[in-house]
């Protein structure tokens, strides 16, 4: 059965509490925490909740939430990546950019320089914004 947050705090949830306390004596407010009372928090969190522990140390839900590893946000994809070509003979290529709101432009460029491509990307990525 899921722990309620009524229910008695855990032992090693109390370890890491007076962890913090100590911490917290010792620091002004907006000090940030350091990283090992972070991942010490972290490790309960996936054992007993975000939102309990959060309640139980004191800490911001969503901050915790961050620092929990597979939990949150997706990383988003990169914004432009740099390709880097051979110089010399014509290419051949495809660039296809997806939006999803705005559908697929699908450009089949044949016999152009890295350069030429590259160029082209440039352009397009920022006409985007």
């Amino acid at each position: 059965m899921k722990p309620k947050l009524t229910d008695p705090p855990p032992a090693e949830v109390l370890e890491i509490q007076r962890d913090f306390d100590v911490w917290r004596s010792g620091h002004s407010r907006r000090t940030p925490f350091p990283d090992a009372l972070w991942a010490a928090a972290a490790k309960v969190a996936t054992q007993y909740g975000i939102y309990r522990t959060a309640k139980l140390l004191r800490l911001d839900s969503s901050a915790l939430k961050r620092k929990v590893p597979g939990v949150g946000p997706e990383p988003a994809p990169p914004a432009f990546v740099e390709w880097i070509g051979p110089s010399g003979p014509a290419l051949e290529c495809v660039i296809q950019i997806e939006q999803p709101l705005q559908g697929k432009l699908r450009l089949e460029l044949k016999g152009c320089r890295a350069a030429d491509i590259s160029g082209v990307v440039r352009q397009l990525w920022s006409s985007r914004e």
